[in-house]
């Protein structure tokens, strides 16, 4: 099958790019021809299945490709603003749902978001990581924190920077945060905090090896998000058996599981420092949520993901 992927974005630090080419290698591993092309570029007549990353973002061709071959399926990957914010404020969003023939989701709680009338078209797929043959050891002296998050505001990216100020003075908890800097004004919150707040340190963007060595490198990944589709890093520190501590949202409940013992209220940094000094602490809990994780490991593994997609291209019958 001659199968398109419509992405706003290609660039490989952000979810979206990464997303698409991770599918188009898994869907070339199922025997398809698979080109991946940017949200605003035109769509080749020759495509039999778009793929569209984003309903609201990827309006256009996914409206388009409708209109010009109605008989050809159209699956749509809903991200996190789709699901909890753009299907309720943009009219085109929901456009794009209807005209779906599946819906993608990245987490298993995600159709609970969505109406009556389109949750029979969701099928999730897990979003896969490989695990690196080798990872480093987490430093022996300090408590090691990361944070892999773009800067931008859903993101709530500086969240565990401000909970620092939270913790006993006798801590040795350490931030790493890895991300894009795409908002001008976090980014600069984020450079000065560098200088000023020895406990943290903003490295900026890296390649996705690197961000997988420093997950692994950690003891605990913070999440802080206001929402999320299902954010591929929860994914990534689950298969390198490193715990997670998240904001209490659907995307990373969907993940760990409903009963996960390491949440906290969004946008509560008091709340996050106590739960990090407590994973810092009380090792019992610690090794609690990394045995957690491990359990989990085996749902993310790239066959995992290969063997969604092609039970969902079986199904589909145009």
């Amino acid at each position: 099958m001659r199968i398109t992927i419509a992405t706003p974005s290609l660039e490989e630090p952000t979810g979206n790019g990464r997303t698409a080419l991770r599918w188009r290698d898994q869907l070339a591993d199922l025997g398809h021809h698979v080109e991946v092309r940017r949200s605003d570029d035109e769509v080749s007549p020759k495509t039999e299945l778009l793929v569209a990353i984003h309903a609201l973002k990827s309006a256009v061709p996914a409206m388009r490709f409708k209109e010009n071959t109605p008989d050809r399926p159209l699956f749509v990957l809903l991200s996190g603003t789709d699901l909890y914010r753009d299907v309720r404020a943009e009219v085109v969003a929901r456009e794009v749902l209807d005209r779906a023939d599946r819906l993608i989701t990245l987490h298993p709680l995600a159709a609970r978001s969505l109406s009556p009338a389109l949750r029979f078209k969701a099928r999730w797929i897990p979003q896969s990581c490989a695990r690196p043959s080798t990872l480093p050891e987490r430093p022996r002296d300090r408590f090691r924190v990361i944070v892999v998050s773009n800067l931008r505001d859903v993101k709530d990216p500086l969240r565990t920077l401000e909970a620092l100020a939270h913790l006993h003075s006798s801590s040795t908890i350490e931030v790493h945060h890895y991300g894009v800097p795409i908002d001008h004004d976090l980014a600069e919150r984020a450079a000065l905090a560098t200088n000023e707040e020895q406990r943290y340190r903003y490295f900026g963007a890296r390649d996705h090896d690197a961000i997988l060595q420093a997950i692994g490198g950690s003891h605990l990944l913070s999440l802080t998000s206001l929402m999320e589709g299902g954010a591929n890093v929860v994914s990534e520190a689950i298969v390198v058996g490193t715990p997670v501590v998240s904001s209490r949202i659907e995307g990373s409940l969907g993940l760990l599981g409903e009963d996960y013992p390491a949440t906290f209220p969004i946008g509560d940094d008091r709340a996050l420092a106590e739960l990090l000094g407590r994973c810092e602490e009380n090792r019992s809990f610690w090794e609690q949520l990394r045995e957690w994780v491990s359990r989990r490991s085996a749902t993310f593994e790239p066959e995992a993901e290969r063997r969604a997609w092609r039970e969902l291209l079986e199904e589909w019958s145009p």
